[in-house]
């Protein structure tokens, strides 16, 4: 059997020296658009699907930030958990990072240690906003696989809001918008 095979294989690779053309295989088919049909509109593109959920993502955070009674910042689930103000400021932290990753630089923890928690609304608003438009116009140019994660990390933490919010007797905005 061993000697067959190896008979089998010497005559395949000396065929064409023996003046015989060697066997024709079909080409694969050239890859082709995939066609949609007619009226359907095309697959979205990556950073189609992504920087709108980033952009809802943070726009209902900073709504959450503008918009949450300043009595109800601090308020705690239970005590080893975050408060209001501390998960607003645990998505803008982890923003600026992902910003800084995008950017091609090293995110600082001590950066992020120094920097007091904002306690005032006019301190963590503008922060939000300032970092959620920049990561919005660098996600634009170069969209990054860092969104994913971070629309991950903070719709978690939104979640954790709405909650939040609910408990209190609050109607989230993103509710609110949707009119129930």
């Amino acid at each position: 059997m061993r000697r067959t095979v190896m008979l089998f294989l010497l005559l395949g690779a000396c065929g064409p020296a023996w003046g015989q053309e060697p066997p024709t295989q079909p080409k694969p088919p050239a890859p082709q658009a995939q066609a949609t049909p007619q009226g359907q509109p095309a697959p979205r593109t990556w950073d189609q699907v992504t920087l709108p959920l980033f952009k809802s993502t943070m726009n209902n955070v900073i709504a959450m930030a503008k918009d949450c009674p300043e009595d109800k910042l601090d308020y705690r689930p239970h005590p080893g958990s975050r408060s209001m103000l501390e998960e607003i400021w645990h998505i803008t932290s982890q923003a600026q990072s992902v910003l800084a990753r995008i950017k091609g630089e090293r995110p600082d923890p001590q950066t992020f240690a120094a920097i007091a928690k904002p306690r005032a609304r006019e301190e963590f608003v503008p922060l939000l906003e300032n970092t959620a438009s920049e990561l919005t116009a660098v996600i634009e140019q170069n969209p990054s696989p860092n969104v994913i994660w971070l629309i991950w990390e903070a719709n978690q933490h939104y979640g954790k809001m709405v909650t939040m919010y609910r408990v209190n007797g609050l109607v989230p905005p993103n509710t609110r918008r949707s009119g129930h």
